[in-house]
């Protein structure tokens, strides 16, 4: 969760909203939770497109990399869970007001690349970084039917 979470910041360094790229141990729980869910949710996000993710036992398998399309639908699955976890914690769509729990980008995938094609980007970033995350956790990524290890 910590490298989703470190992927994030690295990638939105230029965001105004300060609180969600505070360092983890002083990150708001609602921003630690999410990265959780999301690492939680990766491995059978890729496990959707046909992936297969084993334990890596030490050996570093190289993966050639995400297709546009694989990348295209991993962000679209992202965007579905990111939005699922939001509403389950209280918060609704509406221009953006953490107090009152209330997110302009809590639609649709197709709406949200029409209306924010710049958090489409970002969705499509942090999903690009999957398998690289799950391989510093000793995790590889596959192709191919589930006993290719």
């Amino acid at each position: 969760a910590r490298d989703f979470r470190e992927r994030y910041r690295q990638s939105n360094v230029h965001k105004v909203r300060p609180d969600t790229l505070k360092p983890w141990e002083a990150l708001p729980e609602t921003y630690r939770a999410a990265s959780r869910a999301q690492a939680a949710h990766a491995v059978r996000m890729l496990e959707q497109l046909g992936l297969q993710v084993r334990a890596g036992n030490g050996l570093s398998v190289p993966f050639a990399g995400l297709a546009a399309e694989e990348i295209d639908r991993l962000a679209e699955m992202e965007h579905g869970r990111w939005v699922i976890e939001r509403l389950r914690d209280g918060w609704r769509p509406g221009p953006r007001d953490d107090a009152h729990k209330r997110h302009d980008c809590l639609v649709p995938w197709a709406e949200l690349k029409a209306s924010r094609p710049d958090v489409a980007e970002l969705k499509r970033l942090a999903v690009v970084a999957f398998p690289d995350i799950l391989r510093r956790a000793g995790l590889v990524v596959l192709r191919g039917p589930a006993d290719a290890t």
